[in-house]
């Protein structure tokens, strides 16, 4: 008797590699007048308007306060019409030809546009930037630089593309329905020197040792940078050369008590460092000065020597750069060892040797060996604490003990080239202002070493923030006034967070560059949310100071559907004059954003309860949406669904779907200028596309397209930014790629429901955004389900051929993300750091770490998750090689190129990429003894399959077969995946033992005369698992190439069972039988595959090289 049994497939999958003394305080009140003169004919009515602005600046130091008014002027001309009036225009900064915005050359900036539109008739507007240069006078218009876009409602202006001086900035918008109907507003900037960097040898470092016997050469005409210009010369400056013995402390004593080496009175000082003009010689150019070369034995060994240059620029205007050298003189030969910062920008020069340290962000230095170096034994970082010693106007150090467990992750690389320090040193130790590096380079025969010493930027201090009210409704407009903050290095902004429970991840409100800003919020899933907020406090210099607000409490009342139902009608309209879709159509940064932040937690909000609703109401949660990594919803598994359950909720999902659909074109239309931008605009997409359900297929490839050119711009600021700001703002672009590529794949996967705008949008001939002239719309067999041709069918492949397309295109815009944020966060890790990004849309984890330390080495990154490196493999690389090692874990696995079903939809997937410093794949090879083992989670929503009973004790057996035969189907649709069986069986009577047969693709037997098996297993009580089944395993490569698999059960009676159980002996062998079956209980049987894969690169999913584990089970592979 052969029974047949449906298997239940289930797989988990693999991605595969081969392998900044004055205190500013500002506050700004505005206050608006206007005079209007008008001149009306029969027919219409011209208007000019001139709106003056005045903006009254008090700023206070230790000892005076002034207060500073400047003006601004908007201008509106329209030939007045029913409901259209021009708009009002806000830039910031705002200020006057009197007192313009200072901006270094060397930085980019950029001006925002506020308007408030005010046309019935429609929001479209054209805008247009004009620059003129106010030298002289504002009337001259300058040559635009290619890379300043005019035509966009904000204006970036790259670093190093305006020459020095001030200029007038005026903005010009031109409503669409009426092209007369104009506004214009002007601000003025100043364009002023960022200063040098004079440098006297490679890498500007404090201290070096050189040997006595050995000339040595001090560089700046080399070595020194100007951050305005592109490349540096040395002609155009001057350069006075000092040398004292003496450590100054500061800066100033370099114009009072020193004179230049070459001054005829310099060897008459008590500090002078030569004895006459023969110990040294300007080797470039005499007129340059340039290099200056000292001559072995000019200085003593054993002593250290304060080397300073002061450069002056030949041209207007006037610069002027000094620098510092420590130069420590020793007899034996010593290489030149030099420290820099691996972001310089962010270690400018404080004043004399001291370098700028901000205390709230880690600090990178890396380390060269510039001479003959191969003989490098052992490379060691010491780090010192400075404090001033007031009585001899210098600073005393003392070592700090890095070694301590205290101190366990906050110093990386601390016996290789390059050093990282946590910000936790720095914060922990608040009263050390000094801090100095010192690395030490042993050699087979001599030692050297080098310094590099900071002073620490202290953080924006003495002021208060407020917010006002502190309650209110999603309507409600919360004022921010923050106020008295000092700086010695001004304020550059104002940022904004909240968060609800977990504040070491808090979510970006926006940003501001005056002290004073409104936002709104909205109200949790319960009748009131309390949100906490804080407001950071960020100088020029990046130095960031957080201050805590009072708890906001929002009331959950009928304003937030209102304002839902408000967008749905609107949105819906090109030319609407509602509030909300003309803030929107302003494209002003700040209203955008927030404008859709706030309805982005509404539709959440609203998504959220629709879910918990469907899931009350029965319907699967496996069918409408894709676990995340962290938060688990479960299907009500006691109740059934109803038709009207689901109708509600696919209704609810579309009309929510669709204003995802519309609001993301806003979003996707900003323009990237400034860090903070980028990371608020990350942000809101990051939490917009977290409704993975609600993403039609438009709006996962607009958000995917935004995070692409985020990920790009990060990539371009990499070098020049904060690793935190970094790290953050990778967070928020790695959850928007992988809820986009969640998303799109959803539906294919049937793990999520396909959105009426899609289906409709698909089986339009004319759709503009997706059409394909190759496409044969009228061609049945292209989109016919075999020989159906039903029109709900054909729809459907319509639908699903297109969402394969753009799965592409996600899939290969999110590849070249992953590679640029893996670029962006390599700059600034060193060996042993690791980057980890844990959130409920994806794992993302980068790792630097040496060739030796991968053998034998796990990575745990979630949940049930691992990968576990074999301790044996070929890798042809030198053990101290540091290359780093990416993990990432995706809820949802690609559903691939291929037509045939791969059966991934329950799997998430993993990718491992060992890669060297540039970013380039390191090969791996392993073999079968030694493989690289993956274990692979499933969604948590995943049924097991339940166990079938078979009625046994009353089968008939007419034939007298020895077993009870079932029949499995393995016949696999996809010929390049092969999968494992699973046996699984729970007897009724546990005290019942079995014999277990199977053979492929015919009925196996086995007696005392004949044994035509694949395999067999002998079942007896000791063997049953703690869930009480007996369970057998086939892996994927026996089960390769075969169609069928028929296994037989045969229950032993009790002399069997004491034979072959109790008293069990290899030589026992199994017991064969020539009687028939016979059962006296029931059992119940689950037969299912797995399956392991690895997506290639044309997306497809292959099995080749990969076994699937003995150890899988129902949650992972």
């Amino acid at each position: 008797m052969t029974t047949e049994i449906t298997t239940t497939t289930e797989s988990a999958t693999t991605t595969e590699t081969t392998t900044t003394t004055t205190t500013t305080t500002t506050t700004t009140t505005t206050e608006t007048t206007t005079t209007t003169t008008t001149t009306e004919t029969t027919t219409t009515t011209t208007t000019t308007e001139t709106t003056t602005t005045t903006t009254t600046t008090e700023t206070t130091t230790s000892s005076t306060a002034t207060t500073t008014t400047t003006t601004m002027t908007t201008t509106a001309t329209t030939t007045k019409l029913p409901g259209c009036l021009p708009p009002t225009i806000r830039l910031v900064p705002n200020a006057s030809s009197t007192a313009p915005v200072r901006f270094f050359r060397s930085d980019d900036f950029y001006i925002l546009s506020n308007m408030l539109l005010r046309c019935d008739m429609s929001a479209a507007i054209t805008t247009k930037w004009a620059l003129h240069s106010c030298n002289t006078t504002c009337s001259s218009p300058i040559q635009i630089d290619e890379l300043i876009h005019v035509n966009f409602n904000d204006l970036f202006i790259p670093a190093r593309t305006l020459p020095y001086g001030v200029y007038q900035l005026t903005l010009t918008v031109i409503m669409e329905a009426a092209t007369n109907i104009t506004s214009t507003a002007s601000t003025y900037v100043m364009v002023i020197p960022s200063g040098i960097q004079a440098n006297l040898i490679q890498m500007g470092t404090s201290l070096v040792t050189r040997r006595y016997q050995k000339n040595f050469a001090l560089d700046p005409g080399t070595f020194s940078t100007n951050p305005d210009e592109v490349r540096w010369d040395a002609s155009d400056w001057n350069y006075a050369y000092y040398c004292t013995t003496a450590s100054l402390f500061s800066s100033s004593q370099l114009m009072t008590s020193l004179l230049p080496i070459d001054d005829p009175n310099y060897m008459i000082q008590n500090t002078s460092c030569f004895k006459n003009n023969s110990e040294w010689e300007y080797s470039s150019n005499v007129y340059w000065k340039s290099t200056l070369t000292i001559f072995a034995q000019a200085l003593k060994p054993n002593k250290t020597y304060q080397f300073i240059v002061n450069m002056t620029t030949k041209s207007y205007p006037i610069q002027q750069g000094v620098g510092y050298l420590l130069v420590h003189i020793e007899d034996n030969e010593s290489p030149l060892i030099t420290i820099a910062c691996i972001i310089s920008k962010m270690c400018a020069v404080k004043f004399g040797e001291f370098r700028n340290l901000n205390p709230t962000t880690q600090l990178a230095l890396y380390s060269t060996c510039g001479e003959d170096c191969s003989t490098i034994q052992q490379i060691k970082w010491l780090v010192y604490q400075g404090f001033i010693n007031a009585s001899l106007n210098t600073v005393e150090w003392i070592l700090f003990d890095s070694n301590s467990t205290n101190h366990d992750n906050m110093f990386f690389g601390i016996s290789t080239a390059n050093l990282t320090v946590s910000k936790d040193i720095f914060e922990q130790n608040p009263a050390v202002q000094f801090w100095r590096f010192k690395v030490l380079y042993s050699f087979s025969s001599t030692t050297a070493f080098s310094v590099l010493s900071f002073k620490v930027n202290q953080k924006p201090r003495n002021g208060s923030c407020t917010i006002d009210p502190l309650n209110g409704t999603a309507e409600t407009l919360f004022t921010v006034v923050c106020s008295h903050w000092f700086d010695e290095d001004d304020i550059k902004y104002y940022s904004l967070y909240a968060w609800n429970m977990d504040s070491s991840h808090p979510i970006m409100l926006g940003y501001s560059y005056e002290p004073t800003f409104q936002i709104r919020l909205s109200a949790g899933n319960h009748y009131a949310s309390s949100q906490n907020i804080s407001v950071h406090i960020r100088d020029k210099l990046d130095a960031v100071t957080q201050y805590n607000l009072p708890s906001v409490i929002i009331l959950n009342d009928e304003t937030e559907t209102e304002m839902f139902n408000s967008a749905t009608q609107y949105l819906s309209k090109a030319n609407n004059s509602e509030t909300f879709v003309q803030s929107l159509a302003s494209d002003y940064q700040c209203t955008v954003e927030q404008a859709i932040a706030l309805f982005n937690q509404i539709l959440h909000k609203l998504n959220t309860k629709n879910i918990e609703l469907a899931l009350k109401e029965g319907i699967s949660m496996e069918n409408i949406l894709v676990s995340s990594l962290i938060d688990q919803l479960h299907t009500n598994s006691n109740k059934s669904s109803t038709s009207s359950a689901l109708s509600d909720y696919f209704t609810h999902l579309n009309l929510q779907a669709n204003v995802r659909d519309r609001l993301v074109t806003y979003m996707h239309n900003l323009q990237m200028m400034s860090i903070e931008n980028i990371q608020w605009q990350a942000s809101s997409l990051a939490q917009f596309t977290a409704a993975t359900n609600q993403l039609t297929r438009a709006a996962s490839l607009r958000a995917s397209d935004k995070c692409h050119q985020l990920a790009f711009s990060l990539k371009r600021l990499a070098n020049q930014i904060l690793y935190e700001d970094v790290r953050a703002t990778s967070t928020e672009i790695i959850n928007c790629i992988n809820n986009a590529l969640t998303a799109i794949n959803a539906p294919l996967q049937n793990r999520a429901s396909v959105l009426d705008l899609d289906l409709i949008r698909s089986n339009v001939i004319s759709v503009d955004y997706e059409d394909d002239a190759e496409i044969g719309w009228a061609d049945p067999s292209l989109f016919a389900n075999g020989d159906e041709f039903s029109s709900n069918s054909f729809e459907m492949n319509r639908n699903s051929f297109f969402q394969k397309r753009t799965v592409e295109t996600i899939a290969q815009q999110a590849n070249e993300v992953i590679s640029w944020i893996t670029e962006a966060l390599s700059i600034h890790l060193t060996q042993d750091q690791h980057a980890t990004i844990n959130t409920s849309s994806v794992f993302f984890s980068l790792e630097i770490t040496t060739a030796a330390s991968l053998y034998g080495k796990p990575i745990r990154p979630i949940g049930h998750a691992m990968i576990q490196f074999p301790s044996k493999f070929d890798f042809n690389m030198n053990p101290n090689t540091t290359m780093s090692l990416r993990t990432i874990v995706q809820p949802l696995a690609p559903a691939g190129s291929s037509q045939s079903r791969a059966y991934t939809n329950f799997s998430a997937s993993i990718s491992l990429s060992v890669l060297n410093r540039d970013g380039s794949v390191i090969p791996i090879r392993n073999n079968t003894e030694d493989p690289i083992e993956f274990i692979i989670p499933r969604d948590s929503n995943f049924r097991v399959p339940t166990m079938n009973l078979q009625n046994v004790t009353s089968a008939k057996n007419s034939e007298n077969q020895n077993f009870y035969l079932h029949y499995v189907n393995i016949t696999q649709a996809n010929k390049n995946l092969s999968m494992s069986l699973h046996f699984e069986m729970r007897p009724l009577d546990k005290d019942l033992a079995y014999l277990f047969i199977y053979r492929f693709d015919r009925p196996p037997q086995l007696n005392t005369l004949v044994d035509h098996t694949d395999g067999s297993a002998l079942w007896c009580t000791l063997d049953l698992a703690k869930n009480g089944y007996y369970s057998l395993f086939i892996d994927n490569h026996r089960t390769a190439e075969h169609h069928s698999v028929v296994f037989g059960l045969r229950e032993l009676n009790s002399t069997e069972t004491e034979q072959y159980c109790q008293y069990y002996s290899v030589n026992n062998g199994l017991p064969l039988s020539d009687r028939a079956f016979n059962f006296t209980a029931n059992y119940e049987i689950r037969v299912y595959q797995s399956g392991c894969f690895y997506l290639d690169s044309n997306n497809n999913w292959q099995s080749d090289g990969l076994s699937v584990s003995m150890q899988i089970n129902v949650q992972h592979n």
